[in-house]
């Protein structure tokens, strides 16, 4: 028989099928090494903070608060919105503040009447 280079179909259906093969192996091998390793990770984290006083470790949930928070869309909008928010209601008291103490002071020495 002589070698032409061409393959019958099932030959070449079978090399397909090797291949595709050997890739889903090796997509599924290097999934699970990641997994291992974000797991290592994981359980590192969590032996680190096992370690921490209690108001460190307050310090370090609300730090993964803040970190669920800014990755949620929706949640970091809200959040930004009511700091800013916060922000302008806490500038614009003091003001208030100041002037309805420089009112009383003034009411206090007679210089206006009430």
């Amino acid at each position: 028989m002589v070698e032409t280079g061409i393959q019958p179909p099932f030959a070449q259906a079978a090399a397909q099928q090797r291949m595709v093969g050997d890739a889903l192996l090796n997509a599924s091998i290097r999934r699970q090494t990641e997994k291992e390793w974000i797991m290592t990770v994981h359980e590192q984290t969590i032996a680190k903070i096992r370690q921490l006083p209690e108001p460190l470790v307050q310090e370090v949930s609300d730090f993964i608060d803040f970190l669920l928070v800014k990755h949620d869309n929706r949640r970091w909008r809200l959040w930004t919105h009511l700091s800013e928010s916060l922000s302008l209601s806490e500038s614009d008291f003091s003001d208030y503040l100041v002037n309805l103490e420089t009112y009383e002071d003034r009411l206090a020495r007679g210089e206006i009447q009430w």
